[in-house]
């Protein structure tokens, strides 16, 4: 190989190197955008199916006997396991016993949900991947038709792993169990 050949082939790695990082930080800034975003989308979505639900009294037959749920009465909150329902009040066991509370009196129940951190995972890998991927094409697709595209999938390529690596690591931080509110009085 003659000093020309391998300049000329040390400019075209040189190229590609520079190609591959503009497609990194354009896959890298939309994503960014929309982590930033997606929250503010998706939250008063969620807020208004829970709302829609949380009203209904008749949530409540949905209780296992023995499930753990926190009750807001006139008196201020308290925690039990789940006894029984009828339509005019509910039968909740504490420490002390178990104790009756009309409907009128309830402001609230809540109940403990079980852990869900592999679902959220596995929700956040796949939303992950196919934005990741879908920003990787549009970073592919070549704004001149003549221009020189050493890497022609490497937008793909990269978009995808770092949206399947993004994805997974957001579904993974959301709250893996909590309390959900099934009844609450406006």
């Amino acid at each position: 190989m003659n000093g020309r050949a391998v300049c000329e082939s040390l400019v075209r790695l040189i190229l590609k190197g520079m190609f591959l990082m503009i497609q990194v930080s354009r896959i890298l800034s939309i994503a960014l955008s929309v982590v930033a975003l997606g929250p503010m989308a998706v939250r008063p979505l969620l807020a208004f199916q829970s709302s829609m639900q949380q009203k209904n009294w008749g949530n409540l037959v949905n209780l296992a006997h023995g499930d753990e749920i926190r009750i807001v009465a006139h008196g201020g909150p308290q925690r039990g396991t789940f006894q029984s329902v009828t339509d005019d009040a509910i039968t909740v066991h504490f420490a002390t016993g178990d104790q009756t509370f009309a409907r009128q009196r309830v402001d609230r129940v809540l109940v403990k949900r079980d852990g869900r951190r592999g679902k959220h995972t596995l929700i956040g890998l796949a939303i992950g991947t196919g934005a990741g991927f879908a920003l990787g094409a549009a970073a592919d697709h070549p704004n001149n038709r003549h221009q020189f595209d050493p890497l022609p999938n490497a937008g793909k390529a990269v978009g995808t792993t770092i949206g399947a690596l993004v994805g997974t690591g957001i579904g993974a931080l959301f709250p893996a169990s909590g309390w959900m509110t099934i009844y609450e009085v406006h």
